[in-house]
């Protein structure tokens, strides 16, 4: 098939914008390697087919398989329906009627991209509805397929369109830290590469700030700030055999400190998608975070193009039926779609899951995640004998239905015609499909007992948390916040809430009302705070933002000349200049860092300890004191040792100014013998 024959097709029937963009689809899926035929399917999916002629030039110049392949695309071109939700969900129902050849899905995939760049290029009228379907379908299925090389850009323009504040605020963040993540990256690339050269290994390195929609999407599924996450710098190390990949992580894990739960082998435990790379994350020296991925050349390649990596299209021939099969059914899950806002978190938990390997007694293997239940074996087999389950055997001996299944396992389930699904089970399957299939049953059969369920836990919820948070009074926003993540109404919602489709919790209050919390800056006294809570900021060797811990051992405190110390197993410490431990000898100076504080408004929480004649007289006075300088009184202990009244007073202070100015003051007060500072 010539290319130039292809073009010039395109320059006659194509207008010049149409033209410019069926060249950059060319170019995008040949880049993905699916071959030249996937190429021409993709150039011509703009040609108007309703024209008779156009039609037959295709099928006499290209083929009539390629003109009915064209034909697919423009059906889901058609699509639409105002409502994203509708629209989204017919989108759903053709991709379950593609899920066959996974081909054509790629090349949608693309072309997506592609109509999603040249939207945001032109300012189309059309480039919000486009983003939304981006964001909430098309970068979900390249998720599933594992093509990375189409979902990030997909992610990243959509999310800038669809939550452009949140965008702009990431974007200043990371602009403001670029050339110093890039620096370290850098550094850290050239220790790497002098320590795989030293070792005899050959390799390539890549490097990466984490994207913009993936620091959103953690931030908001994970409730943590910039500096809590993890992978914002990472690593990637190519190398051409598996046994180097180990070696090289034996390597990283001797020359740094590894992070407790942030190592993954998906080299021995692949993810459902096929992805194969050995994940860690690192502390260095300096207190930075890395993510390192290891990965051979052909994991590189898997990893970068997913799905378009496996297949090979031969005309009359589809392969890997396992895929084709779990693609399917990943698409029609209604509970993956139903809140969009965590479908990804949904999937990427699900890739994580280790896998196991179990028997049926006619000596089939089927894979589940480790885990597993014979509910959810059973339910893998097919969702009718899932639904009429009464009990199972392991190895030929009866057993719970709640029994962990392991590798290796004989599995046989007992069924009975009128037997139908308990809601307990939903507490203890493990798999998305065994879930799925058994609210679908309960949607079915029991919709308002499980809509009255939710809302029953949305008000307990809001019972439970309305003396610390003030908002719940606001409907309106509640209920425009529901549309917002993709319920139709309260009704879909605590539906989802009661059949456990989306857990109730703080978080997801915080996401549908507009909570604040109640007296937060003046209502301090008799609560008590973490210090980390109200602890300033502390710039170390010239850098903001890096993970630190306040000693116990000295307590520094804002305005108290300070040092910090990197630590073999526990981060960062800062310790007052004058600490013991600081001035020990035999400590390793080299860890010894420049660190001052960061003119913020923040507090600490102080003990000071009072020696007094008169007790009554000296807490009077103390509070007085403590109203008329603004520090705040957390908690007041009395006791007394021989005749003599003891005094211990949390007290919560911006600096040490502060506490300084207290001293003073309550030296003039006759019947106070002495005041100091309890570290």
């Amino acid at each position: 098939m010539s290319s130039e024959k292809l073009f010039k097709f395109g320059k006659e029937v194509y207008t010049e914008k149409d033209l410019t963009f069926s060249e950059n689809l060319y170019n995008r899926i040949k880049s993905l390697n699916l071959g030249e035929e996937s190429a021409t399917i993709g150039f011509l999916s703009r040609v108007n087919i309703t024209d008779e002629i156009n039609k037959e030039k295709i099928i006499e110049n290209f083929g009539k398989g390629i003109y009915e392949s064209i034909e697919l695309l423009q059906r889901l071109s058609k699509v639409n329906i105002p409502e994203r939700e509708r629209r989204i969900k017919q989108l759903r129902e053709f991709f379950v009627e593609l899920s066959s050849d996974i081909r054509i899905i790629i090349i949608k995939l693309a072309e997506r991209l592609e109509a999603l760049i040249e939207a945001e290029r032109l300012n189309s009228p059309d480039l919000k509805k486009l983003s939304e379907e981006s964001l909430y379908l098309y970068s979900t299925i390249a998720h599933r397929l594992g093509i990375s090389k189409l979902y990030t850009e997909m992610e990243d323009i959509a999310f800038k369109h669809l939550y452009p504040s949140e965008f702009k605020k990431i974007e200043n963040f990371l602009g403001e830290k670029k050339k110093v993540y890039e620096e370290k990256l850098k550094n850290m690339i050239l220790v790497i590469k002098n320590i795989l050269e030293k070792h005899g290994i050959k390799a390539r390195t890549q490097y990466r700030v984490k994207r913009p929609y993936s620091i959103y999407r953690k931030m908001q599924n994970k409730r943590v700030d910039f500096d809590e996450i993890f992978d914002l710098l990472a690593i990637r190390i190519i190398t051409d055999e598996i046994n180097s990949c180990y070696t090289i992580l034996g390597l990283v894990h001797s020359n740094w400190t590894p992070i407790n739960g942030r190592f993954r082998d998906w080299i021995s435990n692949p993810k459902p998608n096929g992805y194969r790379s050995i994940q860690t994350t690192i502390v260095s020296r300096t207190g930075d975070k890395y993510e390192i991925q290891i990965r051979t050349e052909e994991m590189h390649k898997e990893a970068e193009f997913g799905a378009a990596a496996h297949w090979s299209y031969k005309e009359g021939v589809k392969s890997n039926t396992s895929w084709i099969f779990r693609l399917k059914e990943f698409l029609e899950n209604d509970e993956i779609f139903e809140n969009p806002i965590e479908a990804l978190e949904h999937i990427q938990s699900e890739l994580k899951k280790d896998y196991i390997s179990v028997i049926t007694p006619k000596g089939e293997v089927i894979s589940l995640p480790e885990g597993s239940t014979p509910l959810d074996f059973a339910y893998s087999v097919h969702t009718e004998i899932g639904h009429h389950t009464t009990g199972a055997r392991i190895n030929q001996k009866f057993v719970s239905l709640k029994t962990e299944l392991k590798s290796g396992d004989v599995v046989e389930i007992i069924t009975q015609k009128n037997a139908k699904p308990s809601r307990n089970w939903l507490n203890f399957v493990k798999t998305t499909k065994a879930k799925s299939k058994i609210r679908e049953w309960f949607r079915k059969n029991e919709r308002e007992t499980f809509i009255k369920e939710g809302k029953k836990i949305i008000e307990y919820q809001i019972k439970k948390h309305q003396k610390k948070y003030a908002g719940f009074d606001k409907e309106q926003e509640f209920k425009d916040n529901l549309l917002k993540y993709g319920f139709k109404n309260q009704e879909s919602f605590y539906f989802a809430i009661g059949t456990k489709s989306i857990k109730a919790s703080l978080p997801l209050l915080k996401k549908l009302f507009p909570l604040k919390q109640k007296n937060k800056e003046t209502d301090l006294k008799g609560k008590r705070f973490k210090e980390r809570i109200f602890s300033p900021g502390i710039i170390i060797d010239g850098e903001k933002n890096i993970d630190f811990k306040i000693a116990k051992c000295c307590k520094p405190i804002k305005g108290e000349p300070i040092v910090a110390y990197i630590t073999k197993s526990s981060g960062i410490k800062i310790h007052s200049i004058n600490c013991p431990y600081i001035k020990n000898s035999s400590i390793d100076k080299s860890r010894l860092k420049k660190a001052e504080w960061v003119r913020d408004n923040s507090l600490q929480l102080i003990k000071v300890k009072i020696l007094t004649d008169n007790i009554e007289e000296t807490v009077s006075y103390l509070a007085e004191i403590c109203k008329s300088l603004d520090i705040i009184v957390n908690s007041i202990k009395r006791s007394s040792e021989k005749d003599v009244g003891l005094i211990e007073a949390e007290i919560l202070i911006r600096a040490m100014e502060n506490y300084l100015h207290l001293k003073n003051h309550l030296q003039k007060k006759g019947s106070i013998i002495s005041i100091s500072l309890l570290r």
